[in-house]
């Protein structure tokens, strides 16, 4: 790994820390319908203003062993979770995703996708406004990385790769719309809200390739399955959130984790495409100049 390599990944890991920590702030105000700038950072509990010193991402709530420094009540792990994840993740994406122009579109539809998954965590119904906001910085994000570099072929991948996810979106939200009607089976404010994550990470997806998207639908729909399907067993026995909400947060996660498992693929594979686009995945890139005959 070059120095520049490294700096690039810490660059990111820190810009992921201080994003986490606003994703945090977007999760808990945009379902309520509050500003994302006024108030300051504050405790919902006792509303006492927050010093930047007791907000500086994860070092303050372990500094504070998750508790209000006044008031004393607990502050959610899933805080502190957000905030060290988004960072893992952002280093991620700075290690594997080629070239460098293409990193921040990527880390901002993961982004966008973390912060749905936070507010299915919360148990909150998922804002569209965040889904719009996100995949269109992103895809903006991409568009520059493609005129700049990348070439016009992974933008028009990332394009089909949202087609995609907005056609299984539709008609992930017509068979919600179907079951809800059958008690016990679904419930479309709860499924189908969680299908508008499946936007971004269809960008990401499509940006990376066919073996990355791939890789990671598979990753994304095994893991949330099977963590779906131990929710629910466990709800059986003690008081958990509501089939819709399991169902909500099942959709997102597939969402995450395939965009997750989508880098880890292209890392792992470490043959990114050159320009084109899917269509022509299957020519082969002319060979090295120290290839062709004398």
């Amino acid at each position: 790994m070059t120095a520049a390599l490294v700096a690039t990944v810490v660059v990111a890991g820190l810009v992921g820390l201080a994003v986490g920590s606003f994703l945090d702030v977007v999760a808990f105000r945009v379902p309520l319908g509050l500003s994302l700038s006024r108030p300051g950072s504050y405790c919902p509990a006792c509303d006492r203003p927050l010093a930047w010193f007791d907000n500086v991402p994860v070092v303050s709530w372990l500094a504070l062993r998750g508790r209000c420094r006044t008031c004393g009540a607990r502050i959610p792990g899933r805080i502190v979770a957000v905030e060290a994840g988004t960072a893992a993740l952002f280093c991620l994406v700075a290690a594997v995703v080629r070239p460098v122009a293409a990193v921040p579109g990527c880390c901002i539809l993961l982004a966008t996708g973390l912060a749905l998954g936070a507010m299915a965590a919360d148990g909150s119904a998922l804002a569209p406004s965040v889904t719009i906001v996100g995949t269109a910085v992103g895809a903006a994000a991409l568009a520059v990385a493609a005129g700049t570099s990348a070439g016009w072929g992974h933008l028009v991948d990332a394009g089909i790769g949202v087609g995609a996810a907005g056609l299984a979106g539709l008609f992930g939200s017509a068979r919600a719309g179907r079951l809800a009607i059958r008690p016990g089976l679904g419930n479309r404010s709860g499924v189908a809200d969680g299908l508008a994550a499946l936007v971004p990470a269809g960008a990401v997806l499509g940006w990376l390739g066919p073996w990355p998207a791939a890789g990671g639908s598979i990753v994304g729909v095994v893991v949330a399955i099977g963590a779906a399907g131990a929710a629910s067993a466990a709800r059986r026995s003690s008081r958990l959130p509501s089939r819709a909400e399991i169902g909500r947060t099942a959709v997102v996660a597939v969402a995450v984790l395939a965009m997750v498992g989508a880098i880890g693929t292209a890392g792992i594979t470490s043959h990114p495409r050159r320009g084109g686009s899917a269509l022509s995945a299957g020519r082969s890139d002319p060979p090295p100049a120290h290839w062709a005959a004398p």
